[in-house]
């Protein structure tokens, strides 16, 4: 018997639902979904250029797992854009904990959009980063 899928954690949902196509009405489309975790995975790799041990700890599980949740998540996308199918945005085994968390300093924001007041990390967009955690 299988263990039972551990809670990923997600601080940032996605303000949409779907993607599709331009021009075909998404009652017309085949729809692929991707999980909130999937998309979280997505983010904090290639948005937010952690390293996969880095988004695995910020997410509560194994840099294996965070490898096996890009893997399906890019195979997901890429059937969704190569057959022309929208992208649905839902479900997952999640534990959603919204902390703003500046990724050059590690201190809470108030809010997204906020500036640290200690270091300039949050331009960085798309340079791979790393959380310097002290490892007993």
């Amino acid at each position: 018997m299988p263990r039972k899928e551990k809670e990923r954690r997600v601080s940032q949902m996605p303000g949409i639902q779907f993607f599709k196509p331009q021009g075909i009405p998404l009652r017309e489309l085949k729809v692929v979904e991707i999980n909130f975790d999937e998309l979280e995975a997505m983010r904090l790799c290639y948005r937010e250029g952690y390293y996969q041990q880095d988004a695995a700890t910020m997410m509560k599980v194994s840099r294996q797992t965070v490898g096996r949740i890009l893997n399906s998540a890019m195979a997901k996308i890429t059937r969704a854009l190569v057959e022309g199918k929208a992208i649905a945005i839902t479900g997952g085994n999640i534990e959603y904990d919204p902390k703003n968390i500046c990724p050059g300093c590690h201190e809470e924001l108030e809010t997204r959009d906020e500036r640290c007041l200690d270091c300039d990390e949050h331009e960085k967009i798309g340079q791979r980063k790393s959380l310097n955690i002290n490892k007993e």
